[in-house]
């Protein structure tokens, strides 16, 4: 890791600030030390790395042995989207790259239902039943989010 870093750094040495996005940090042995090495090294000082992981844990508690570093009061810990709020943050991009012509179409009219509907734990089921059933017709566009969404985690 630390290799990947610099050499990014050394091929990025005229921007001013960088962005590195450590995907699933936590999968990475002493991910935390390679960080604390680059930052005490000043290798690191016009870079913003955000290191992300599925257990907030382990990210936490490896957290705690980089004292010093920038870390206290920027931790940030992000829900997975919703199924819901998937299909809203997607529908356009799919929809710009899907090749069936009917496709697109439903897409958006799929969107335009999503965004009227939202099911709200308090309503009585004759409520809640009639919020589902303005998205039924939309089952196929519907199965094909979900196969993206179980593959990509939300």
């Amino acid at each position: 890791m630390r290799n990947a870093i610099s050499y990014f750094l050394n091929a990025n040495r005229e921007a001013q600030s960088l962005y590195i996005f450590l995907n699933e940090a936590t999968t990475l042995k002493d991910w935390n030390l390679g960080l604390k090495y680059l930052w005490d090294s000043g290798i690191t000082r016009r870079a913003n790395i955000v290191a992300t992981g599925s257990s907030g844990v382990v990210l936490h508690k490896k957290g705690e042995l980089l004292p010093g570093r920038g870390l206290k009061g920027n931790e940030y810990y992000l829900k997975p989207l919703s199924f819901r709020d998937f299909v809203l943050q997607t529908t356009d991009c799919i929809r710009d790259h899907v090749e069936v012509i009917e496709f697109p179409d439903a897409l958006t009219r799929l969107k335009t239902s999503l965004e009227e509907v939202k099911i709200d734990l308090k309503w009585s089921l004759d409520e809640m039943y009639n919020a589902v059933n303005s998205v039924i017709p939309f089952k196929k566009e519907l199965e094909y989010f979900f196969r993206i969404y179980l593959a990509t985690g939300g």
